[in-house]
């Protein structure tokens, strides 16, 4: 079937179709992938092939939670940025006043 040559390709080269993805319904797919930051767009097989790329770390998702400034993407150079990020979150642990990083 055309659907499953689709996601078979997506997931190329020579990377089996992950089970645990493989049966969830679109609409499964989109809310694991807003889970992690992800775009929600695009066939099965692009959310499937999202859900097996790079996720965003920790810090990334917590503050785009917060609506505070995140890099537009988080598997690009602006990884640097979320370093800066973790290392000015963890020294500012506990600290009631401190609102966080701004833009």
């Amino acid at each position: 079937d055309e659907s499953q040559k689709n996601l078979n390709e997506a997931l190329q080269p020579g990377a089996p179709v992950d089970s645990k993805y493989k049966d969830w319904k679109v609409s499964e797919l989109k809310y694991e992938c807003e889970q992690f930051g992800l775009s929600k767009s695009g066939k099965k097989a692009d959310l499937i092939a999202r859900l097996h790329g790079p996720k965003p770390p920790k810090a990334w998702l917590e503050r785009k939670r917060r609506n505070q400034y995140v890099p537009a993407r988080h598997d690009t150079c602006g990884s640097a940025i979320l370093v800066a990020i973790w290392l000015n979150q963890r020294h500012h642990q506990g600290d009631d006043t401190w609102r966080g990083m701004e833009k």
